[in-house]
């Protein structure tokens, strides 16, 4: 009996103590039910929106953006497990981390891709300018001849081509302008080929060294007081010797296509040689004209063999009517193989040529006093 009354007030206070507990336990599930730890809602909301500011960015940080993602995946499922949670008891550190992990990750993938804009804009920026430089370069020799329209549409390609990229930049439409690059830096290599196959002939050496020696003679016929018209194609210039020195020199456009030589009617080409004025006209319907003996014995020549090669249509003669004469200072070539001089230069040589007096054309020439 002794034993039992002993253990009863070992179980009262058993039990007393447990049920302390219990009731410890209530209140502090009620406490944190109540005021629970708060959630770093806030912070969720800026790395949520510093993520959708990523995504907004160009796409140009993928792997970067890619990362941000996964991290707003973990976190995400983390903060609605806390959300669901009846009774939270403390902060979860490990879903603060996640936020600013989050934060962190967006705002370095949106600058990424931000630099990479700015810095892809610059470099096709700088890739535009000099193509732009390199068809500005052939502008004047475009320009120049009209007539050939081969190369009047390739640079017109080039230009169109650029304008696009042009376009794009002021739309910052960085994905598309590598291909609009690439398509501009191939129109305007295709007219740097065309202007230099069309101009390289005034460079060749051997065909220099033929118009060296051509106006070399005719500025030595000169001397002793004589008087002689040089034509320059490369220089576009017509240039008057006398007794060995350059007295005069006036800016002259050609034919059509007047930087070849001519070889048959309608060609559209000034013809290169030795040639003398055999008529002065002036009532030209070009102000004034000085006639000259194209075609001379050595274009007839040059003319049969390539009319026997097939060079010449059908019905095309060597041509004829090659004048020096006025309505010029267009720079550009415009005539039918005419030598055009501005009015007032056509005066003043109309003036000081006579019949007889001597015509040397050529491609490309160094005179006296250049």
């Amino acid at each position: 009996m002794m034993a039992k009354k002993r253990r009863r007030p070992v179980v009262r206070w058993f039990f007393r103590i447990l049920g302390l507990i219990a009731l410890a336990a209530v209140l502090v599930t009620a406490y944190h039910m109540i005021w629970p730890p708060p959630l770093p809602t806030v912070q969720v909301a800026t790395a949520r929106s510093a993520l959708r500011m990523a995504h907004a960015a160009p796409p140009l940080a993928v792997n970067e953006l890619a990362q941000a993602d996964k991290i707003s995946w973990l976190m995400e499922r983390h903060f609605a497990q806390e959300r669901a949670k009846l009774v939270r008891y403390r902060r979860n550190r490990e879903l603060e981390v996640e936020v600013q992990s989050l934060l962190d990750a967006a705002r370095t993938a949106e600058q990424v891709a931000r630099e990479r804009h700015i810095t892809g804009l610059e470099e096709s920026r700088l890739r535009y300018r000099e193509l732009a430089s390199r068809l500005a370069a052939m502008r004047g020799n475009v320009a120049s001849v009209p007539g050939e329209r081969k190369l009047q549409r390739s640079y017109r390609n080039a230009e169109m081509a650029l304008d696009q990229v042009r376009e794009l930049q002021r739309l910052e439409k960085l994905d598309s302008l590598p291909g609009a690059l690439t398509t501009a830096e191939s129109a305007v290599g295709r007219a740097e080929e065309l202007v230099g196959s069309h101009f390289a002939r005034l460079h060749d050496p051997q065909l220099r060294a033929l118009w060296k020696r051509l106006v070399d003679e005719t500025v030595a016929g000169t001397r002793g007081g004589g008087m002689a018209i040089i034509v320059d194609k490369l220089n576009r210039r017509c240039v008057v010797v006398k007794n060995g020195r350059k007295t005069s020199e006036y800016p002259a456009d050609f034919g059509r296509k007047g930087l070849v030589d001519k070889v048959h009617s309608g060609d559209g080409a000034t013809p290169e040689g030795r040639y003398h004025v055999t008529k002065k006209n002036a009532g030209s319907r070009y102000y004034r004209a000085l006639l000259i003996n194209y075609p001379n014995a050595e274009d007839q020549a040059r003319y049969a063999s390539a009319k026997r090669n097939g060079q010449v249509p059908n019905g095309r003669g060597p041509g004829s009517l090659i004048e020096i004469h006025g309505n010029g200072g267009r720079d550009i070539d415009w005539t039918d193989g005419c030598i055009a001089l501005r009015d007032n230069d056509m005066e003043s040589l109309f003036r000081m040529a006579g019949v007889g007096t001597p015509v040397t054309i050529v491609g490309a020439a160094r005179l006296p006093g250049d």
